[in-house]
């Protein structure tokens, strides 16, 4: 394990979200590849549409989030308060995400 590496708790493999008990050590690279996966737009940045499909794959299995959890997420892990979930933000929210 190197410095880079990050415990990810629900993160079996890239883009294959599920809640396990052993979690996955996943690298920048690896979170950066999912991160560039979920930004649709390839604007840099994940917008509300974008972390509704996170949270719809990872917490619901296919059940749609309403727009206030959503909203709660991005701005549980939202540093900049603009909306727009930003890569460091991303690594957090699947900490997060993990968590539960």
């Amino acid at each position: 394990e190197t410095g880079y590496q990050r415990r990810v708790h629900g993160v079996s493999e890239m883009g294959d979200l599920e809640s396990n008990i052993s979690g996955t050590l996943l690298s920048d690279r690896q979170l950066r590849t999912l991160y560039d996966k979920y930004d649709i737009n390839n604007d840099g940045f994940l917008d509300k549409t974008e972390v509704a499909r996170i949270y719809k794959e990872a917490e619901h299995y296919g059940h749609e989030p309403t727009d206030a959890e959503v909203d709660a997420q991005i701005k549980r892990v939202n540093r900049a308060g603009d909306g727009k979930v930003t890569f460091p933000e991303f690594a957090l929210l699947m900490v997060k995400l993990s968590q539960r």
